[in-house]
């Protein structure tokens, strides 16, 4: 388990996880986080089966498309501690709306 949440995290290195491919567990929510870059959690296809996650940051756009279906394929439990965790940051148009729920077009 890996608790960084709610540190003021703005930017999550690619090479964030890669000594640690044993996380089971992976807390990220509650930093403003405008992305997720895909090579930062890569190292943890095999371990991971739960991701703490909030949205209010996030701009919700292609580059944040790969994650919902990361999230699907590997059946993760996802949680936040945030307040409407799961929710777009940005574009204003998208702020009310899960980015779980996003067309990827």
């Amino acid at each position: 388990v890996l608790d960084i949440g709610f540190n003021l995290i703005e930017v999550l290195p690619v090479n964030a996880f890669h000594n640690n491919p044993a996380i089971t567990l992976l807390a990220i929510d509650g930093n403003p986080l405008s992305t997720v870059p895909e090579e930062a959690l890569s190292s943890l296809n095999g371990t991971l089966r739960g991701l703490s996650l909030g949205g209010r940051f996030l701009v919700c756009d292609c580059r944040l498309r790969w994650i919902t279906e990361w999230i699907r394929t590997r059946d993760l439990q996802v949680t936040s501690r945030e307040r409407k965790p799961q929710f777009c940051g940005t574009p204003v148009r998208l702020q009310e709306r899960s980015f779980y729920n996003i067309d990827p077009e």
